[in-house]
This record gives C-alpha cells, sequence and structure tokens, in this order.
C-alpha cells in the first residue's frame, strides 16, 4: 500500500516522512480540497475509549503507563504522580483522574439502568460487564453518544472538580 519515495538516504534524517500513501494515485484525489480529513466519527471512538480508559484504569489500555509517568517525571513538576520502585517492580500513584472501585460500580450500575429511546444507543447497557468493570462491544455511534452526552453526567461527583470540568469542555467541543 505504501511505497518509498525520493532520495532514500535522505529519509528519516530530514524529515519523518519516508512512504506515500496509495490514496495519491486515486484520480479524484488531486481535486480534492481537504487530502488529510480525519473522520469525526473515529476521532470521538477514539478519545472516548481513551478517556474511559484512563479514567477507569484498565489496565493495558489506559493512555497513563509506566512511559507516561516516565515522561511526566522528566517534563512535569508532580512529584506525587512520580513512579516509585517496590520490590522490583515499577509502582505508580493513583493518579486524581482514576475513579475509585466503589465509584466504579456505581457508574457501571447507573449504565446498566440507562435508558436512550430505540435505535438510539442500545448498546451501551448490553456492553456492561461488572464483574471485569468494563464495557466491551460498544460501536463507534455508542461511543459518539458517550462522548457527547453521556460522558459530563456519568463521571460528575466521582473526579474532582478541575478534571470534570475538562472532561465536560471536551463533550462540549464534539457536539
Amino acid at each position: 500500500m505504501y511505497r518509498l519515495v525520493g532520495n532514500s538516504e535522505k529519509f528519516g534524517k530530514e524529515h519523518n516522512w519516508t512512504h506515500i500513501s496509495c490514496l495519491w494515485q486515486l484520480p479524484y484525489f488531486s481535486k480534492l480540497l481537504l487530502r488529510h480529513n480525519i473522520d469525526v466519527m473515529h476521532n470521538e471512538k477514539n478519545m472516548s475509549e481513551a478517556t474511559w480508559n484512563t479514567c477507569f484504569d484498565v489496565s493495558e489500555k489506559t493512555k497513563d503507563n509506566v512511559k507516561a509517568r516516565q515522561d511526566l517525571e522528566l517534563l512535569c513538576n508532580r512529584p506525587s504522580l512520580h513512579l516509585y520502585s517496590q520490590n522490583g517492580k515499577w509502582k505508580k500513584p493513583r493518579a486524581p483522574y482514576c475513579i475509585d472501585k466503589a465509584d466504579k460500580t456505581t457508574i457501571l450500575n447507573w449504565f446498566q439502568e440507562l435508558k436512550f429511546p430505540d435505535r438510539y444507543a442500545a448498546n451501551i447497557r448490553r456492553g456492561v460487564n461488572l464483574l471485569q468493570k468494563k464495557i466491551f462491544g460498544l460501536k463507534s455511534h455508542d461511543y459518539h453518544i458517550f462522548i457527547e452526552r453521556v460522558l459530563p453526567v456519568a463521571f460528575q461527583g466521582f473526579l474532582p472538580d478541575d478534571i470534570w470540568t475538562c472532561l465536560a469542555e471536551l463533550s462540549y467541543f464534539y457536539r
């Protein structure tokens, strides 16, 4: 799908572009006004998943991992969030944007009781798994509803006000 273009010895040294997309070969590509248009629905899905997984501290899916905490130690002055070693393993202190275990259950129970009009966001209720404290099987439209409508309501009162305000503004941005 990608092919190497230009003088190969300059690639990766002067710039990071090493391949050209096959989309450039489409006959109508030169007539497009926005050639690198980002699909809003998939952007909302990615932001919703990242927000949910980070606030719920879902292992292997959260953006708050060891590498992020090491970067935080180098770039930010937040010693309360720095990693520390315990018995040869990295431990990370709980971040203020992570929801407590009891609150996770409350939020997930609320999600199970949440009702929407027919064909609006039906999969949100069915995807809740209380044992693993996760939501599974949501489609792009369900994430769209989550980030635009449900996110500010679901996390209000469970996160500090400054963090909740940022998430509510993010939700408003996608409307």
